[in-house]
């Protein structure tokens, strides 16, 4: 008879398992995903219900914070009226286990009258769901870790991982990077941090003689160590064109997007 630590780590060994998995998944399907978001002008929509459609609201935020914009849309409401949100060509991410959920089912029709590409996440690569789609992103049709092996544990987690692979994928692809992540995190405590960081490499000193953006580089390090603001170290040298030195402006330039960020305490 198993104890509940047990059950536990069995519980986190599968689902490390399931994980590692899911990455030698990701194919042609995954980066055709990837560019057709990339690709949109406007807005993706996350679909699902139940448990997917929970992970469907975690993984709009996650793109919305990272440069996608993304809302959730749930299939029983968007039935009744909520399909307004959707615009001509919005791409439609549907989610479900199984593949035949009837609510994601019977909204196929409706979202190829919008001319919407359709990404389903599915367990079932010969499900409905998945065999009306455009492009199918499959996260195996594993057992569900918990006791019974009913509960959505296994699932729920390759679908979120899934989800974060996304974002990730589209932030290398849109080159979105510190600064831009700040932007949309004003609050954060280490976003804070960050623009002090920023703030006191632009800021002037008393000390400073003024220095023309034409600057060579040679003479701005100069200035910079008699004034001890930042170390010439920190500052990665870009942007140098042929036969001259880099200019106050590309140094700067490098140096904010280098700095690191601090992880959230």
């Amino acid at each position: 008879m198993p104890t509940p630590l047990d059950s536990a780590r069995a519980l986190l060994q599968a689902e490390a398992s399931a994980l590692a998995e899911l990455a030698t998944r990701l194919d042609g399907s995954f980066t055709k995903a990837v560019d057709l978001i990339a690709a949109h002008q406007g807005k993706v929509v996350l679909c699902g219900v139940g448990k997917s459609g929970l992970i469907g609201q975690k993984i709009a935020a996650t793109l919305c914070s990272t440069g996608t914009p993304a809302i959730f849309l749930h299939a029983a409401d968007a039935m009744h009226g909520d399909l307004g949100i959707l615009q001509a060509g919005d791409p439609v991410i549907l989610i479900s286990r199984s593949g035949t959920t009837t609510e994601l089912v019977r909204l196929i029709p409706v979202l190829r009258s919008f001319k919407s590409p359709i990404i389903s996440i599915v367990g079932n690569t010969q499900s409905p769901l998945a065999t009306q789609s455009d492009v199918v992103l499959d996260i195996g049709a594993r057992p569900e870790a918990d006791p019974l092996g009913l509960v959505p544990t296994t699932s729920a987690l390759l679908t979120l991982a899934l989800g974060d692979a996304l974002a990730a994928a589209l932030m290398t692809k849109r080159g979105f990077g510190p600064t831009d992540f700040a932007r949309f995190h004003p609050a954060a405590s280490w976003a804070a941090i960050f623009r002090s960081r920023l703030a006191k490499l632009c800021s002037p000193s008393t000390d400073a003689r003024a220095r023309s953006l034409a600057t060579p580089l040679r003479d701005t390090v100069i200035a910079m160590t008699a004034i001890r603001t930042v170390r010439p170290a920190s500052l990665p040298l870009t942007a140098r064109s042929p036969g001259s030195s880099p200019t106050v402006t590309s140094v700067a330039r490098s140096a904010v997007a280098s700095t690191s960020i601090p992880p959230a305490p």
